[in-house]
């Protein structure tokens, strides 16, 4: 059985995963060339549960202090580096297939997401973001007939 590259992502993300996650997940979530290892993209997992949103990043060999968190506004940005450090100049590399450089990964939270009570920790290389859901605003204005 032959496995086939899956690339009609805008099919499976109209379909099948909320719409909230601006473009730039899916982009990198379904990439349309194959991977190379100049670029580290580092495999996220999203998760929704009752009372909260999870994200979890898998960022391997890296620390804490290697990663930075932003949010503004209703964007929220995972970014750091991971570096080569074991290079050996006198080694002959025939593969390697660990992904080391520069990223960030970019999500749109929904507007229910109560941005003053998220969390992160970092365990096993596995970056956790809890997300807690809020009760969504009413954004409706009611208008008084003169």
């Amino acid at each position: 059985m032959t496995l086939v590259r899956f690339k009609n992502s805008e099919l499976l993300r109209d379909s099948m995963i909320p719409k909230f996650f601006n473009n730039a997940f899916f982009n990198e979530f379904f990439p349309e060339a194959t991977s190379d290892s100049r670029f580290f993209s580092p495999k996220v997992d999203i998760v929704e549960k009752e009372n909260q949103f999870e994200v979890h990043a898998s960022l391997p060999g890296m620390t804490k202090e290697d990663i930075k968190i932003d949010l503004k506004n209703e964007l929220l940005t995972i970014s750091g580096e991971r570096k080569f450090q074991n290079e050996q100049k006198e080694a002959k590399y025939h593969l390697v297939e660990s992904h080391y450089g520069s990223f960030s990964r970019s999500f749109t939270l929904p507007e229910t997401v109560n941005k003053e009570q998220i969390q992160a920790e970092f365990t096993n290389g596995i970056l956790t973001l809890v997300l807690p859901k809020s009760e969504p605003k009413d954004n409706s204005v009611k208008i008084a007939i003169k």
